[in-house]
């Protein structure tokens, strides 16, 4: 993997001391070894992970059918040992996250399983159509590494027209909200991308230091790519009262971003589209314009 180089906004930290500086860098450049997407092969109900867990359902997946509320069951196993209670640490104040997308990225929905006992966990569901959904389960056994594993859902019932995205979406507006993404560049592969948020309510823009913690974080953010549901999960950072991303995205490709927090008890999910170009490109463009000098 090339070395990720981390470029700061140095006016953000003008406020802070130098010793505050060099420390949120040092935090930021941890973050971004983490802050890269997952390709998450597909699993069958039973099957292994490419870790050394694997879920087992209760629910058989098959069989779920649109509009209808579904208690869905799994338990985490660990291979070799199946008759052992796994347990799971806690990770953003939950012992387990769920993401379900359609398969053409127009729904989401991001949920929290309770445990039930003997090693199991639910949580009820309702998918609204028909069709294929892809389910990511996020999880960490106790003592061992942060696991997602992904399978996929075949829906009964009908099914709606699938959406495309193949443009650029940087605003979301629902009544009163208004989010929008402000990259100072195009997104390339393999680069370092930055892009604070700013977020408007009834006109007045709000400070991103006052929203409620939700699951630990001032925000959640969950970035998927169209082509092959590459996988990541982020939290922003609150730079100069905003909510700054910050990611390494190893491909090039559209990709769908949900960012969630909640201000005043009222959970937003505001959801977007990214185009990340190959780096290639840039390489191109960089040295066609040393070549015209």
């Amino acid at each position: 993997m090339k070395t990720i180089q981390i470029f700061l906004i140095i006016t953000s930290f003008l406020f802070g001391s130098c010793e505050k500086y060099n420390q949120n860098t040092e935090s930021l450049k941890k973050e971004q070894k983490v802050n890269q997407p997952q390709s998450v092969k597909r699993s069958s109900s039973m099957q292994e992970s490419s870790n050394n867990y694997f879920i087992k359902f209760n629910t058989d997946l098959g069989k779920i059918k649109a509009g209808e509320e579904v208690i869905l069951s799994f338990l985490p196993k660990a291979k070799g040992e199946e008759n052992i209670i796994v347990e799971l640490e806690t990770v953003h104040e939950k012992k387990a996250h769920i993401i379900i997308v359609s398969d053409d990225l127009e729904y989401f929905s991001h949920l929290h399983p309770e445990y039930v006992g003997n090693g199991n966990y639910s949580v009820k569901i309702n998918l609204p159509f028909g069709g294929e959904y892809e389910l990511f389960i996020e999880y960490k056994p106790k003592g061992g590494k942060k696991i997602t594993d992904r399978f996929n859902l075949d829906n009964e019932g009908s099914e709606k027209p699938k959406a495309i995205f193949k443009s650029e979406r940087y605003l979301f507006e629902n009544q009163n909200l208004s989010v929008m993404l402000r990259p100072s560049e195009e997104l390339f592969s393999g680069k370092e991308i930055h892009i604070p948020v700013t977020i408007l309510k009834d006109g007045k823009e709000l400070n991103a230091a006052n929203f409620d913690n939700y699951l630990g974080e001032k925000a959640h953010a969950v970035l998927i790519r169209i082509a092959n549901f590459d996988f990541l999960h982020v939290h922003p950072m609150v730079m100069n009262n905003q909510l700054n991303l910050h990611m390494n995205i190893v491909k090039s490709g559209y990709y769908r971003l949900w960012l969630q927090f909640q201000i005043d008890g009222i959970l937003y999910t505001t959801d977007f589209v990214l185009e990340v170009k190959s780096s290639e490109h840039l390489d191109e463009t960089s040295n066609h314009n040393q070549h015209k000098h």
